[in-house]
């Protein structure tokens, strides 16, 4: 218990020290198994205080030769196996639950921590000394009270022993991750201490399913219990043995007869390490072939370095084992595309081709992100209220923007030697160009008639920076369909749109209404002045004409004048009376009488067609 607790403690200091995410998480293990064993200790010192009871009252009733008094056996006078059972009962279930709280609340709390936490590695090789030491003797002190275990049956010994020898191994590991770091892989550390957490997650959820399971089990006077803090999985990670003595009573109960002492059960025990040993090497030999697909490029590294120019082709090429050489493949030839922005939804059930056929409306949410949104600035905004207004609102306006921006690799060692995370790198770049552009463009330009000029500013702007950063990387093109104004104010955007639309309709029939008076009136004025001309002509004509007709007239006349005034004056009754009745008198000494029916005549046609309908 107390190795657990001084091992715990300078553990953890040497971890913190070096910036070892595993050896801290290790530590933590290695104290919840100092709590374990303390309270393992408090259950034997109750389970001795009852044994010493029991001899003391069985000493007594010999001493005094069969007294009344001390042949009772009530359960009244074992006061120690009261305190026993008092303890059993409510603070074995208690610690256990406190237990599982703590595990628990640890996994989660470890797991937020290494996503977020960033350490430095520092005078590592000091805490690998350390830890082989306190490893080495916490193996010894484990697989000693082990022995005990098998020799005496003692079963409060079992939760502190494994937790001593899944600590030794835990440091084991640690040793090996500190080896891996030595050797140029920097997540080793990082991996083992997500695994261990992931380990805490699993004690926590079997520390649970054994209260639940506690609460039903069947109680059996006499039988011996198991300790309820007692961890199973922890026991079978500190002792893998274990696993096949439990099989093979297994396989002796279901056949009915001892599987354990056939030959062929014995064989396999003893080949099991050889098994396992050929599979690992298999296993080992199988990272000697990599295969590099069409399309990629593999750089050879040997211990985290590259081996002279590194570059491997497309094919099936031989490395030596891993960790010693590795290939890391890119993808050289294919275009590759990220989303500076917004992204969209990944579980929409539709292939490409669909895809490109859907319509996406500014009003509907289309992304699983929270909204990307950008400040761009607004001229229409900038020159338009009074000096206190602009002060008071800003000229700029909101934009959700998903860009997709596609790239290939041009230079290999660049892309993966100059920075860690190219990828991410790249993808900063792009949206911080984008920032800083929108930030000096027109809003209403952007949305429409200048996103070609504004993808080619942006990819240039982009390349260049990428550029002078060495990343090795070509920009194929940068993308500005999906930018419109975020999906709550879409509608009252679209609002704005379509009113300044109408007013323009307006501008525009106004003008329209004005030119088309405008040019009646000019195309009046010119009807009437037309009018006037032709209305002058003719009178100058019609005078001329009459003026000769008078002179042709005035010789008619001089030449006979009776005969003159004769035809004029037929002709004046000619011109005169053509539209009138006439009536010619013959005879002047009858007295007639004439009479005049003056009533209007029907039209003989309006008869024709009065006939025809009565027919």
């Amino acid at each position: 218990m107390l190795m657990l607790l001084l091992a715990a403690v300078v553990c953890f200091v040497m971890a913190r020290m070096s910036g070892l995410l595993a050896g801290q998480v290790t530590a933590l293990f290695i104290g919840l198994g100092f709590f374990v064993g303390l309270w393992s200790y408090i259950q034997m010192r109750l389970e001795e205080r009852e044994r010493l009871e029991r001899l003391e009252i069985e000493e007594l009733a010999r001493a005094k030769g069969g007294a009344a008094l001390f042949e009772r056996t009530d359960e009244e006078l074992l006061i120690a196996k009261k305190s026993r059972e008092q303890f059993e009962k409510y603070f074995v279930p208690g610690f256990t639950v406190l237990l599982t709280l703590i595990e628990a609340a640890a996994c989660v709390y470890l797991y937020r921590w290494l996503n977020t936490v960033v350490v430095t590695h520092s005078q590592i090789l000091v805490s690998l000394g350390v830890y082989g030491l306190f490893g080495l003797v916490l193996f010894i002190i484990g697989k000693y009270s082990a022995g005990l275990i098998r020799l005496e049956k003692h079963r409060l010994l079992s939760p502190a022993t494994s937790h001593l020898l899944l600590g030794a191994y835990l440091l084991g590991l640690n040793i090996i991750s500190i080896i891996a770091i030595e050797a140029g892989f920097e997540q080793a550390d990082r991996l083992l201490a997500l695994l261990l957490t992931i380990l805490l997650g699993l004690l926590a959820v079997e520390n649970f399913l054994t209260l639940i399971l506690e609460i039903y089990r069947p109680r059996v006077p006499g039988a011996v219990e198991r300790v309820l803090y007692e961890s199973r999985l922890v026991g079978l990670l500190s002792k893998p043995e274990g696993v096949l003595t439990t099989a093979a009573h297994a396989l002796d109960y279901q056949f009915g007869f001892k599987v354990s002492d056939t030959w062929v059960y014995k064989f396999f025990r003893q080949a099991l390490p050889l098994l396992i040993f050929v599979q690992l090497l298999a296993l080992e030999l199988s990272t000697c072939i990599v295969v590099v697909e069409v399309g990629e490029k593999g750089l050879r590294e040997r211990f985290g370095k590259p081996v002279g120019d590194g570059i491997v082709e497309p094919g099936i090429h031989l490395k030596l084992p891993f960790p010693i050489d590795k290939i890391r493949r890119f993808r050289t030839d294919q275009i590759q595309t990220f989303i500076a922005g917004m992204e969209h939804k990944e579980d929409q059930e539709h292939n490409e081709k669909e895809e490109h056929k859907k319509v996406l409306l500014w009003t509907v949410q289309h992304t699983t992100k929270d909204p990307f949104l950008l400040l761009v600035s607004s001229r229409e905004q900038a020159g338009t209220g009074s000096e206190k207004e602009a002060r008071r609102t800003p000229p700029v306006n909101l934009l959700a923007a998903s860009i997709p921006v596609q790239f290939q690799i041009k230079d290999l060692h660049s892309w993966a030697y100059n920075h860690t995370e190219p990828d991410k790198l790249l993808k900063h770049i792009a949206t911080r160009e984008l920032v800083q552009y929108l930030l000096s463009a027109d809003y209403d330009e952007v949305l429409s008639s200048k996103r070609l000029e504004a993808s080619e500013i942006l990819k240039n702007r982009i390349q260049q920076r990428a550029d002078e950063l060495k990343l090795g990387v070509n920009i194929i093109n940068v993308g500005l369909n999906d930018m419109h104004p975020p999906v709550p104010i879409a509608a009252a955007y679209e609002q704005v749109v379509s009113s300044k639309q109408k007013q323009e309709a307006t501008i525009l029939s106004a003008k329209a209404h004005g030119i088309e008076t405008n040019e009646m009136a000019l195309a009046g004025a010119v009807s009437k002045t037309n009018a006037a001309v032709a209305n002058a002509i003719r009178l100058q004509e019609l005078a001329r004409a009459q003026a000769f007709s008078f002179t042709n007239r005035l010789a008619a006349y001089q030449a006979a004048p009776d005969v003159y005034k004769q035809r004029a004056y037929l002709q004046a009754l000619v011109r005169n009376s053509s539209k009138f009745k006439k009536y010619i008198m013959l005879s002047t000494n009858v007295k007639e009488v004439i009479q005049f029916n003056l009533e209007e005549n029907i039209r003989p046609e309006l008869l024709e067609s009065a006939a025809r309908a009565l027919k």
